[in-house]
């Protein structure tokens, strides 16, 4: 179908375009091609799917302040991870000097804390509300990422530990009843079709999120490198 169609090159031209842009030149031809092709096929495929006899996606849904709200909150979500996903191994491996299975190790207490979180999500849901479950997934979650701005070359492994237990503890809270508010803000023959959509945010924001947190990691270490008078260049043996 036209949509999908125009959706994939949309986010594949966007995403090489955040992923590469640095490295062949925000204004090579490649790069500049590629971006009007991500805005051209994005624009092509609202256009399309608001014309659509039976859209892949109803775009008239996102007229409810609600809907855009929750979805909005879901993108950012998995996008905000995408960068601890992403970076924080190389933190442990080449800034903590931890060895690959010491570092592994560390990682998995943020699944852990993932898994408990939502089978108590599963346990509260009835009682609270989701979005009272909401509220609450966002305190462990917040603090989380606030303690990882704390982190120094010589950070102990337990408060790295515990940084990962609060953001996984908050993103397993939150999933399940964000995930629940955006199915019932539609009506039933719609949630097929949003059900989809909510697929689509959490694995998007993820590929999107990489490639943004690893041109802002590289623009970083340029910006030292200039400031501090590091060289490009290897020195001559």
């Amino acid at each position: 179908r036209a949509g999908a169609i125009l959706a994939f090159a949309g986010l594949a031209s966007l995403v090489f375009v955040v992923s590469e842009g640095d490295t062949l030149g925000w204004t090579s031809p490649v790069i500049l091609l590629l971006a009007l092709v991500a805005i051209g096929s994005l624009a092509g495929f609202v256009k399309n799917e608001r014309a659509a006899a039976d859209p892949l996606l109803d775009i008239s849904l996102f007229r409810s302040r609600n809907f855009f709200l929750l979805n909005l909150l879901l993108f950012l979500v998995f996008f905000s991870f995408s960068g601890i996903n992403y970076l924080l191994p190389f933190y442990l491996k080449y800034v903590s000097r931890y060895d690959t299975s010491t570092a592994g190790l560390i990682l998995t207490s943020l699944s852990f804390a993932m898994m408990a979180a939502g089978y108590l999500a599963g346990q509260l849901f009835n009682r609270l509300g989701p979005r009272l479950l909401c509220i609450a997934a966002a305190l462990p979650l917040t603090a989380g990422y606030f303690l990882m701005t704390r982190l120094h070359p010589d950070t102990h492994a337990g408060f790295v530990v515990v940084s990962l237990i609060l953001i996984g503890f908050g993103l397993g809270l939150m999933i399940t009843p964000l995930s629940n508010m955006i199915m019932n803000s539609v009506a039933r023959t719609k949630q097929g079709m949003i059900s989809s959509l909510t697929s689509l945010e959490r694995f998007a924001p993820l590929t999107l999120g990489i490639a943004t947190f690893n041109l802002i990691f590289l623009q970083g270490v340029l910006m030292i490198a200039k400031n501090h008078d590091v060289t490009k260049s290897s020195p001559a043996e």
